[in-house]
């Protein structure tokens, strides 16, 4: 019969060839790694050291691995990784208060800040930035076109196969409908139009919240729409 161990910390019976149960390991392992005990410790410089620019105090992986310069200095002039001709990227105006913004707001937001964003935002009808776009998910690119759904890329692929062209979400329609008895002004972008036949074409897996109202708003003053669902989809073979 093999003999009980019991924890040197707190006498709690462990297996037989550890001296600390997890908790007191992990109290002792931490009161360890300080001085001379640390692993790590090389003339010193486990304890870590200053950058050499504004002195401010780094680790041991800086000075040793790295370029011995603190996070904000080794981001700064020609060392930042958007640097370019002696300038960087990220100095860009807000078009409407001027305040610095980034890189990917100038050229992939509306250029504003946070803050003149919120407000645009909070307009409405066309006075609204976001006016006309749609917000649900992308699922994945095909033919260079962002789709939605992996029932929109198959219908585009069976497009494709059956040589008839086509053009993903190519116009936005201003509509005027009624939602919980309300009347609005938005918008509607078709998914599909055929130019061969002038048909809009709309994939359907469910309807989302004023979706279907949306879609009659539509349907009743433009009429060359044509809704496919799943037992559409999979009678003409898309799926």
């Amino acid at each position: 019969m093999s003999k009980k161990t019991f924890c040197i910390g707190c006498g709690k019976e462990i297996w037989r060839y550890s001296k600390r149960c997890r908790k007191c390991h992990s109290i002792n392992f931490s009161k360890n790694q300080l001085g001379i005990k640390n692993p790590n410790y090389k003339n010193g410089l486990s304890k870590g050291g200053h950058c050499k620019e504004c002195k401010k105090k780094i680790g041991y992986g800086a000075i040793k691995y790295g370029s011995g310069l603190c996070k904000s200095c080794s981001h700064k002039g020609n060392r930042m990784y958007n640097y370019i001709d002696n300038r960087s990227k990220t100095k860009y105006k807000c078009r409407i208060c001027d305040s610095i913004i980034g890189y990917a707001s100038y050229c992939y937001g509306d250029k504003t800040c946070r803050c003149c964003a919120s407000k645009l935002k909070a307009r409405k009808g066309k006075d609204n930035t976001f006016y006309g776009r749609v917000f649900h998910g992308k699922w994945g690119k095909y033919k260079g076109s962002y789709m939605r759904s992996s029932w929109e890329v198959a219908y585009a692929r069976y497009c494709i196969k059956n040589h008839i062209k086509y053009r993903y979400e190519p116009k936005v329609f201003e509509i005027i409908y009624k939602y919980k008895g309300i009347k609005k002004e938005g918008t509607y972008r078709p998914d599909f139009y055929l130019p061969e036949t002038k048909t809009y074409i709309e994939i359907k897996g469910y309807w989302r919240d004023d979706a279907k109202v949306k879609f009659n708003a539509f349907k009743k003053r433009y009429k060359n729409i044509k809704v496919l669902m799943k037992s559409e989809l999979i009678y003409l073979g898309v799926l």
